[in-house]
């Protein structure tokens, strides 16, 4: 098995370990195999939050606006969101890790 392919692997595995930070490191110093798998773990691990940010900040900024009880089922609504896509993204990384490992052993 490559190097490279383990490195790749363990660029998406490393949302439970070292998320964000792996992959960008990865991607900067990498091959361009490598980088590329480095890039699409890094996009993946990153969207979540940014969404979640962007959803947040607007609905604190106008929080004192809204009574309580909307702003609550509003913000559990969007942090129920959040989490679903923190799941997704998380099993979107280990199959995105199985299939680079499960190449690697079809072609050497």
């Amino acid at each position: 098995m490559s190097s490279d392919r383990i490195i790749s692997a363990v660029s998406y595995i490393s949302i439970f370990f070292a998320p964000v930070f792996l992959p960008l490191i990865v991607w900067i110093v990498g091959n361009e195999f490598v980088s590329k798998h480095a890039k699409k773990a890094f996009v993946s691990q990153v969207l979540p939050w940014l969404f979640f940010l962007g959803a947040m900040v607007p609905l604190w900024i106008v929080g004192g606006n809204f009574q309580s009880e909307n702003i609550s089922i509003v913000f559990i609504s969007l942090f129920s969101l959040f989490m679903i896509s923190l799941l997704v993204v998380v099993i979107l990384n280990i199959i995105w890790m199985i299939i680079v490992l499960k190449h690697s052993k079809t072609s050497t």
